[in-house]
């Protein structure tokens, strides 16, 4: 890398803005990273196979409710978080939700609520345990 270009570089970087191609994003040195939160209340700790419950809780971003964000519940199996089909929906205009839940495979189940954010910010979780019995 040549002298000129590197110092080039260096000034972009130092000013917070950086180049792509031809677009130039910008970014506020001084900006606050959005903090997002999530909670996650089962009405239920122990359930039947395919009996129903509830899931309910409040999503915000810097304190303030996310409304009409999305929330989705995730099972961990293997390692992994997985999606649980059908769990997931819109929070209301003060950031709540609740979703009702039917799970299939007996045992000790680690679940977990996702609120999704808007653009680079880190998503929600909020783990939370049921045990489904036969």
């Amino acid at each position: 890398m040549n002298r000129t270009f590197s110092r080039t570089l260096s000034t972009v970087v130092a000013a917070g803005a950086l180049a792509v191609g031809s677009v130039a994003v910008s970014v506020p040195a001084d900006a606050a990273p959005v903090t997002s939160r999530i909670t996650a209340h089962a009405s239920d700790s122990r359930v039947h196979v395919g009996e129903s419950f509830n899931v309910r809780g409040r999503f915000s971003f810097n304190g303030d409710p996310a409304a009409r964000r999305l929330v989705k519940i995730q099972t961990l199996r293997g390692g992994s978080w997985q999606p649980i089909a059908g769990a997931q929906e819109l929070t209301s205009n003060i950031g709540a939700y609740k979703l009702r839940l039917d799970l299939f495979l007996t045992g000790h189940r680690t679940l977990r609520a996702v609120g999704v954010t808007p653009g680079p910010a880190a998503n929600a979780y909020k783990r939370f345990h049921v045990r489904v019995v036969r």
